[in-house]
């Protein structure tokens, strides 16, 4: 049991349940139409996502996604969030085709605690987890998706094969279905 300093013990299992259960917002989706695409800085962001989706090789495509957050991160304009939360689940994105999931996963996170209402970086998310073997809570990522995305294929797909990871082939097989 841990002790948070207010006589209330919890358990570390607890804990993990509480923080990993992944939601996504969708209600919290902003409305784009706000935003003004006559200001100089969304335009300068534009072109620079734009950089980064036409990159030659992933490390130039992490180093441009990286120049994104670092300049539009706590800007206060009400469209950084939605970038800059783009930015770190493409990031993530490249850096989990580099192998470097660990630090891919801190993107996703930085990523949906952003943008909590898009179920990209957490089926992104779930794709890490699978491949560092941890299926459990691959699993929650995708049903995450599917939650609020139900026809979502590649969330099924995914769904089945973390859970052949456990074993568990009757699901898998009919998540597969």
């Amino acid at each position: 049991p841990l002790d948070f300093g207010n006589h209330q013990l919890i358990t570390a299992k607890a804990v993990e349940t509480v923080v990993s259960e992944p939601v996504i917002r969708v209600e919290l989706t902003p409305d784009q139409s706000l935003y003004d695409v006559n200001d100089p800085e969304i335009r300068r962001a534009a072109s620079m996502i734009q950089s980064a989706l036409n990159a030659s090789t992933v490390e130039e495509e992490e180093r441009i996604w990286t120049e994104v957050i670092s300049e539009f991160e706590g800007n206060g304009k009400p469209w950084s969030d939605d970038v800059v939360g783009r930015a770190y689940g493409n990031r993530g994105n490249s850096r989990s085709r580099q192998g470097r999931l660990e630090s891919a996963l801190n993107d996703y996170n930085a990523a949906i605690a952003k943008c909590p209402w898009s179920v990209d970086p957490v089926l992104n998310r779930g794709v890490a987890l699978e491949s560092l073997g941890r299926f459990e809570e691959a699993k929650k990522n995708y049903l995450a998706v599917l939650r609020v995305a139900p026809d979502d294929p590649a969330a099924w797909n995914n769904l089945g094969n973390a859970c052949a990871g456990t074993n568990d082939y009757a699901s898998a097989v009919k998540y597969y279905d």
